[in-house]
């Protein structure tokens, strides 16, 4: 009876960004994600050879059940119910006005805060035809169920 929600992202935007955030922290081991980056990222030097390297079905699995990579379906399934568990599905590429939009549904006045902004290469830049396919197939129920495409 609860008004449940979630924002997704697209999944090759969702990937490229949560491999760069990691990149960044490979040697700073203050914290989990500073770990995992240097045990899992400290030999890729690039996003490519990280995608290349998701080619070996083990370490994809691996690197896939971290919470930065892990399906976004993963997340917002409820045990025992077919499709998502959610009355309202937004996205990140249209936040501000998703976010209007649950605030209407609740009757509430509120504002989302700007904590991080990217600061990255956009992700379509970054991307060649055979990542695209690869990458596409592995958040295949992802890209399915929110109707993603690269483009």
């Amino acid at each position: 009876r609860y008004f449940k929600l979630a924002f997704v992202r697209n999944p090759w935007d969702r990937m490229h960004s949560a491999y760069s955030y990691l990149a960044e922290r490979v040697g700073r081991h203050h914290n989990e994600d500073g770990q995992w980056a240097s045990e899992h990222l400290e030999r890729l030097s690039t996003f490519e050879q990280f995608i290349a390297s998701l080619d070996d079905p083990r370490r994809r699995r691996e690197v896939m059940a971290w919470v930065h990579f892990r399906p976004q379906c993963d997340w917002i399934r409820i045990v025992g119910r077919e499709g998502v568990g959610c009355d309202f599905v937004g996205r990140f590429e249209s936040l501000d006005d998703d976010f209007g939009e649950v605030c209407r549904r609740l009757g509430i006045e509120a504002t989302l805060p700007a904590l991080r902004r990217g600061r990255g290469v956009p992700y379509r830049e970054v991307y060649s035809r055979s990542m695209v396919e690869r990458v596409g197939r592995w958040y295949q129920e992802d890209v399915t169920t929110f109707g993603y495409r690269f483009e």
